[in-house]
């Protein structure tokens, strides 16, 4: 039931912090986050 706006919220999340990473490119950043697993951990200060 919640589940759309759960996703919805993870997504803006994901899209800010590589904003803050100094992304205007989301799909370039997205790229870059994939590439290895801990670069979304260190976005988060993780």
């Amino acid at each position: 039931m919640f589940a759309p706006q759960a996703l919805a919220t993870l997504r803006n999340l994901a899209i800010t912090l590589l904003r803050f990473a100094g992304f205007t490119n989301i799909a370039q950043g997205i790229r870059w986050a994939a590439w290895d697993v801990c670069r979304p951990l260190v976005l988060m200060g993780l």
